[in-house]
């Protein structure tokens, strides 16, 4: 599913993304803490209020899409990637070696959600 995002939101969205993945930590290696996910509705306010977007990213992924989504990713990945470690800190997510760089990981994710590279406001 492409969503059409115009460039530019597109980029505030992966910024937005970035600057809250710091905030997410992560319990035995492998588990995103929910708690910490609430920062990730901060990105919301990048997308549409209304209109064509906001009701496709409702309908398939939920109220919070933004947030549902990279929960959702992050947490597949995490439980692909990573090995349980019971005895684990809790960890920023950021200090992750594949999560290190903010980044290029919510470019990764602004990718999966929004492939093309379309205009729509």
């Amino acid at each position: 599913m492409s969503l059409g995002l115009h460039s530019d939101c597109r980029k505030r969205l992966e910024e937005k993304i970035a600057e809250q993945l710091s905030q997410l930590k992560v319990e035995s290696r492998m588990f995103l803490e929910q708690g910490s996910t609430a920062a990730l509705i901060l990105a919301e306010s990048v997308l549409p209020e209304r209109g064509k977007i906001k009701d496709q990213l409702v309908q398939y992924i939920g109220e919070f899409p933004i947030h549902d989504f990279v929960y959702e990713t992050l947490s597949r990945e995490l439980n692909e990637n990573e090995k349980y470690d019971a005895g684990a800190p809790l960890l920023s997510l950021t200090e992750l070696e594949d999560y290190k760089d903010s980044t290029s990981v919510a470019r990764d994710l602004s990718q999966i959600l929004n492939p093309s590279h379309g205009n729509i406001h």
